[in-house]
């Protein structure tokens, strides 16, 4: 990680490295210093593995540096991307349940960050219970985009996870089946045929 540069009022850019768990995440976020000492924020539990250092403001910041953030479960670093104006929108919800991050998620959606059907698959996809209610809980809509939770919970073999979403009226389509047979999880497979999923 590059810091700022010494002096008032410059427009500088300031490197904000993401560790997403699949390798480093670099973002070259355009900052403008006016006067404050600067800021900088760890990862969560003050861990290594997320970093920013910059000035007071933010501009022109890549629009997907909050999802990224989310995904790698920095919850510090979100906090400051979004304090120096870094946009979020729904991957960032999306990304915090595909990297299991309940509490991450939890605190975006309460400062307004806006939800859609694919953090429920995403949640489903991970075999995340507990996300997928808090998620129900909070008006998520199901989405039945690519089959939605339903085929995501038979793509990680989730069946607990596919028959709780059936129990609550999850929709679900012959995709349903078909990600189940991709997954290689025949017990998934044979209980959504057996309940007569899909044509």
């Amino acid at each position: 990680m590059r810091g700022p540069t010494k002096g008032r009022g410059k427009v500088q850019d300031v490197q904000v490295v993401i560790n997403t768990g699949g390798g480093l995440k670099l973002f070259v976020v355009h900052t403008s210093n006016q006067g404050s000492g600067g800021a900088a924020a760890a990862g969560p539990n003050g861990g290594g593995g997320c970093a920013t250092s910059a000035p007071t403001e933010a501009h022109n910041n890549p629009p997907n540096a909050c999802a990224e953030a989310a995904y790698a479960g920095c919850h510090d670093t979100l906090k400051w991307l979004r304090t120096h104006g870094c946009p979020w929108d729904v991957r960032t919800c999306g990304s915090a349940a595909a990297g299991g991050f309940l509490d991450i998620l939890q605190s975006a959606v309460a400062q307004g960050c806006p939800l859609d059907g694919e953090s429920c698959y995403l949640a489903a996809c991970r075999g995340d219970l507990l996300m997928l209610k808090w998620l129900r809980d909070n008006d998520c809509p199901w989405d039945l985009e690519d089959g939605g939770p339903c085929a995501g919970a038979a793509l990680g073999g989730h069946l607990e996870v596919l028959v709780w979403a059936r129990r609550n009226g999850c929709p679900w389509n012959a995709r349903t089946c078909a990600a189940a047979a991709d997954g290689g999880h025949l017990e998934v497979l044979q209980w959504a045929r057996r309940v007569r999923v899909g044509p």
